[in-house]
């Protein structure tokens, strides 16, 4: 899901220009292997407006040279999955996005932003070549993708000594047009075919509606989200981290009656886990364990998060849901009240009382003070009865859809 201007730009005789131009190939053609298709461009511009809007809080319409150079520079590198030869492309692609933006009166000061563009180049060039510079997601996706094409060669290589083998068998052993017995054989049916995963086939298309409360919070906050049975608990930390704005900087679990669901290299990383919140309970890998296999209609589990500030969640399975064409995309956030608590913050109780504080006096120098600290130049558009449902499912759409 793009967004408008992004999908109006795409249909633009300056886009296939551009993209011609940093190709070598009119779209519209089959292109070489490697390079990227009109739909990886604007997939790469809408992550950059994303970023942009996830992390420093303004859309593309809001722009400046400052909040420009930031996503360029700091963010660019750290969450989109590109290498330095793409970024050159997208330079090209960018800079013919932002005089169209300026053509249809969307946008100002865009020679400024190109001219920071170039001067700033070779700076993101540079952090992108740096794996410490890296986000957790881009790291954690780059690793997985890695992961995978080394199953893939190892499964390559299993095939060719498959086949190696056959060849050396037929050699010595020639096969005959009538081999003893073989009028004997039964042949399989298609009905005797054992489906493969059949004990999940049921719920393979099936959604399950969750509701995720904040403990302790006065009044509550929660959110409501669509999530396929079929998903991970890893992917559900990813939505509930996305839901309530968390920056997944912390140690954080799930519980589902004595099992314990974490990313348990990062706590080796940190050091053994504290008895506080790892009691003898069964150890099981998040990644590898889907929704459906652990939880149901009605089961109610916890995640926790930041074993400091002790975010704790309750989820309840309140429904499990035939998919509908309506949603635009799963998962998807249907509702929530109130915005979460700032990351970093000291726990539910401490927040609580900052609200309160908040709605007796919201000018008071001491609120002021802590809202430039959590929301930086937001302040005005800070409200904790406020809950911006569709930047989440943005959000979403962007992590779980390419």
């Amino acid at each position: 899901m793009y967004h408008k201007w992004i999908k109006e730009y795409g249909k633009t005789d300056g886009f296939f220009k551009a993209y011609k131009g940093v190709t070598g190939a009119p779209f519209g053609l089959e292109n070489e292997e490697g390079v990227l298709t009109q739909e990886d461009f604007l997939q790469i511009l809408e992550d950059f407006r994303m970023v942009i809007l996830k992390e420093l809080e303004v859309d593309i319409d809001n722009w400046d040279v400052g909040v420009f150079v930031m996503g360029l520079v700091d963010f660019i590198p750290k969450y989109i999955e590109v290498d330095n030869a793409v970024i050159l492309e997208f330079q090209v692609i960018l800079s013919n996005f932002l005089l169209y933006l300026e053509e249809k009166d969307y946008l100002e000061n865009v020679n400024e932003l190109i001219m920071a563009m170039v001067e700033f180049m070779p700076v993101c060039l540079n952090r992108n070549l740096d794996t410490k510079y890296w986000s957790s997601l881009k790291r954690k996706n780059i690793e997985s993708y890695m992961e995978y094409m080394d199953d893939q060669m190892e499964m390559l290589s299993d095939l060719l000594d498959d086949l190696e083998e056959t060849e050396m068998s037929n050699n010595f052993f020639p096969i005959t047009n009538k081999q003893p017995n073989q009028d004997k054989i039964i042949p399989m049916k298609p009905s005797q075919v054992i489906p493969f995963n059949a004990a999940n086939k049921k719920m393979s298309n099936k959604i399950y509606q969750l509701r995720i409360d904040i403990v302790g919070a006065k009044p509550p906050i929660w959110r409501r989200v669509l999530v396929p049975a079929e998903m991970t608990f890893e992917d559900l930390h990813e939505i509930i981290q996305t839901a309530f704005d968390w920056d997944t900087a912390h140690l954080y679990q799930f519980t589902v009656g004595n099992i314990i669901l974490s990313d348990f290299e990062a706590e080796e990383l940190l050091g053994e886990p504290t008895q506080f919140y790892f009691e003898p309970k069964v150890k099981k890998d998040m990644a590898k364990t889907k929704l459906s296999q652990l939880i149901n209609l009605g089961d109610k589990f916890e995640y926790i998060y930041d074993f400091g500030d002790s975010w704790e969640h309750k989820i309840v399975v309140e429904e499990i849901l035939d998919r509908d064409s309506s949603i635009p995309f799963y998962p998807y956030c249907t509702k929530g009240k109130r915005t979460a608590p700032f990351e970093d913050f000291g726990g539910i109780e401490r927040f609580d009382d900052f609200v309160a504080s908040f709605k007796k006096n919201a000018n008071k120098k001491s609120v002021q003070d802590v809202l430039e600290w959590a929301v930086g130049e937001d302040i005005e558009r800070y409200h904790p009865d406020q809950v911006d449902i569709e930047e989440i499912n943005e959000i979403l759409s962007m992590l779980f859809f390419e």
